[in-house]
């Protein structure tokens, strides 16, 4: 990698994409894949047979890291 040869604001905006922005937009793209595959299986009774726990993290944005 050569990333050490540009200016320091065009390679935060490169570290910033490719390790803060992309993970999230992929972990909320699962995130929604999960609830519908997941959010219509019910019980005989009409209850959920799937609960995901979590600390919501996703839910919160996460502050943009300097590299």
């Amino acid at each position: 990698m050569v990333l050490y040869k540009i200016p320091e604001d065009m390679y935060q905006a490169i570290m910033t994409h490719f390790h803060h922005n992309a993970p999230r937009e992929e972990a909320e793209k699962l995130t929604i894949q999960q609830d519908q595959l997941v959010g219509g299986l019910r019980d005989s009774k009409g209850r959920p047979l799937v609960h995901r726990e979590g600390d919501g993290e996703i839910d919160r944005p996460a502050p943009i890291p300097t590299f």
